[in-house]
């Protein structure tokens, strides 16, 4: 289990472990200040990123993602930030927990279908071996 986040039982939504590079907007005062992330995981209810900018709890976001050419635009809030340990080359990176704040059912309905179809492969690539 990753330091800081609760137990799978107690989560809402299940989370699939997944890579997708995504775009993302933050407001720092009257400024936007644009980032890029990749995904950890997944889920209908929110997002975990990595990347190189350290955010604040409760920061607004803007996110955009591509999953199976299907663009996914979704706002969120962070719900916390930490280090990641061991980083290569200096380079300080960060987990970011997203929670959706506005995610459109269109966007919902991908990733739900990603996450069914990647638990359906699974199930059956197990009762292959």
């Amino acid at each position: 289990m990753k330091q800081g986040f609760p137990s799978e039982e107690l989560r809402r939504y299940y989370r699939l472990d997944s890579e997708h590079l995504v775009n993302f907007e933050t407001f720092v005062g009257e400024d936007i200040i644009e980032g890029l992330a990749k995904t950890e995981n997944i889920s209908s209810g929110g997002i975990l990123l990595r990347t190189t900018m350290k955010l604040e709890a409760q920061q607004e976001l803007r996110l955009q993602l591509s999953i199976r050419d299907e663009l996914i635009r979704a706002r969120g809030l962070v719900a916390r930030c930490f280090p990641v340990p061991g980083t290569e080359n200096d380079i300080p990176l960060y987990d970011i927990a997203v929670r959706f704040t506005d995610l459109d059912r269109h966007s919902r309905s991908v990733i739900g279908h990603l996450i069914a179809g990647t638990m359906v492969e699974q199930i059956t690539a197990e009762e292959e071996v």
